[in-house]
């Protein structure tokens, strides 16, 4: 899960960069993902491995590296639904 997110990230939001993401790399700190780039991600998240990222969720721990980002969709995933 973490290899596919993180080509969904470089796919998405690495372009032009010069260099791969990686699962570590600071994407909010380096501002490769912003507030108005969360919500395309959510919505690439919830296409590509049918997870709904509830509104508690959206918090920038959780989005913080791809590492952060495929933990929690895992854990959505395992959840189960209410």
């Amino acid at each position: 899960m973490e290899q596919r997110i993180l080509t969904l990230i470089n796919e998405n939001y690495g372009l032009g960069l010069g260099e791969a993401l990686t699962l570590d790399t600071p994407l909010l700190e380096l501002n490769i993902i912003d507030s108005s780039a969360f919500f395309d991600l959510i919505e690439l998240l919830q296409d590509g491995f049918g997870v709904t990222v509830p509104l508690s969720e959206i918090k920038p721990e959780n989005f913080a590296t791809a590492r952060a980002i495929a933990a929690m969709t895992g854990e959505l995933l395992s959840s189960p639904v209410a």
